[in-house]
């Protein structure tokens, strides 16, 4: 029996397994998209699904309790789009 990672989208706050969410991270102040999902720092996972409702509610801001950079949105909204 083979057990997956499970961790709560930020947004809907809806379990879901580890590969189908996307990772933000802050490393040392700067941000970025965490692909393989195992970047030090604080992180925040989004499902794709709930990427445009995150732009719309600045839900990274929330999450990191600071400015997040609106580069860092449109390369989520890019990143979600792929997946």
């Amino acid at each position: 029996m083979t057990i997956t990672k499970q961790r709560i989208c930020y947004v809907c706050r809806q379990p879901k397994s580890v590969d189908k969410l996307i990772r933000v991270a802050r490393i040392d102040g700067k941000y970025i998209i965490d692909m393989k999902g195992n970047a030090n720092g604080r992180g925040c996972h989004i499902d794709p699904a709930c990427v445009e409702k995150a732009i719309k509610n600045k839900a990274l801001h929330k999450s990191f309790k600071g400015n997040v950079p609106q580069e860092i949105y449109e390369t989520l909204a890019k990143y979600a789009e792929k997946v």
